[in-house]
């Protein structure tokens, strides 16, 4: 590892933690293995009732600040606290059970400082199951530049561990919204993307664990919730687009269900009407590749008849399901959300 310079540090990462301390030892490691010297790590404790405290007591590092909550606050609360500490100008916010690539910071904070106006960084993440299986997250294969706010509103979201993002102006929009029990990442990307782009490569930074845990209940309505939000606050000329963009988005919602129950016709109707409501979608790298992909299989199952497109269906998924790679719904851009309140 290299030796720590004396300036202020250049990027810092944040790992809330709760309850999870072998996990989090892993993400800590993940940490301390950077190629980069000027970086920063601090660690909020959530009112674990494990060792995770015992364990970070002992931690000594020049790098590497801890802090102890008597009381939870929630993962939101608890990374807002590890943003008030953080001196770097670039910051991320890794979950404390994933695990950044080496060379994470190195690479995200060159992009950042050779992108004059842009507000974050985005790379590419590798999703590792409960087996140690792992898969590459789609990502766009070439460097790309914009303000995702449309793609946001449609479906598209990242984890906040593949995510740099200039301090700053983090703070200038108000930081984590506490409160929020799902969405949060999508939230705050939303009020971000109205300061400046977002860059993409497809470089990948960070290893994420797939635990397979289902949704909160009532997600569906604070997400909606959330969105309505993001629109209303929306300057005037984009809001017709962003209200689009939330009806192609109800469109593409309703035709993942209709896929699901084996109508793939009607299924290939409704993806084509996400399309007709936002173009867009079916050419920003960030979401063709799942709109596409899901109208062309829609388009074959309606070929081949109902019966043939189930059975071929349950034949993949029992594949699938013998490697313990089974998904349990068709992958979507949302599939990248963390909905839980950590």
């Amino acid at each position: 590892m290299p030796e720590p310079a004396n300036s202020t540090p250049l990027a810092a990462v944040v790992i809330p933690t709760h309850n999870r301390c072998p996990l989090l030892q892993q993400s800590v490691a993940s940490v301390l293995a950077q190629t980069i010297a000027d970086w920063e790590l601090v660690v909020v404790d959530d009112a674990s009732t494990d060792s995770t405290w015992e364990w970070l007591q002992q931690l000594e590092h020049p790098r590497v600040a801890v802090q102890h909550l008597e009381e939870s606050t929630g993962g939101q609360g608890a990374r807002n606290l590890g943003l008030a500490a953080v001196t770097a100008p670039y910051v991320l916010f890794l979950d404390d059970d994933d695990l950044l690539m080496r060379t994470a910071l190195e690479e995200m904070t060159s992009w950042l400082d050779k992108a004059r106006g842009a507000v974050a960084a985005v790379g590419g993440q590798r999703d590792i199951d409960d087996a140690g299986n792992s898969k590459r997250f789609p990502q766009p294969w070439i460097p790309l530049r914009l303000s995702p706010w449309r793609e946001l509103l449609f479906a598209w979201n990242a984890t906040p561990g593949r995510v740099l993002v200039k301090t700053d102006t983090l703070r200038s929009v108000g930081g984590w919204r506490e409160g929020l029990t799902s969405g949060q990442d999508r939230e705050l990307w939303l009020r971000l993307a109205l300061e400046g782009d977002f860059l993409f490569r497809p470089t990948i930074v960070m290893s994420k664990r797939a635990h397979g845990q289902g949704q909160r209940p009532g997600w569906r309505e604070i997400r909606d919730g959330v969105l309505d939000e993001a629109v209303a606050a929306l300057p005037p000329s984009a809001r017709p687009a962003g209200e689009r963009a939330l009806r192609s988005r109800r469109f593409n919602e309703e035709a993942d269900e209709l896929y699901l129950a084996g109508r793939s016709l009607a299924a290939a109707r409704g993806y084509a009407a996400a399309i007709k409501a936002l173009p867009r979608v079916a050419w920003s790298p960030l979401t063709a590749p799942f709109v596409t992909k899901a109208l062309l299989k829609s388009l074959v199952g309606a070929v081949v008849g109902r019966r043939v497109f189930l059975a071929v269906r349950a034949v993949r998924w029992r594949l699938r399901e013998a490697l313990s790679r089974a998904p349990t719904k068709r992958p979507t851009p949302e599939s990248d959300q963390d909905n839980t309140a950590r």
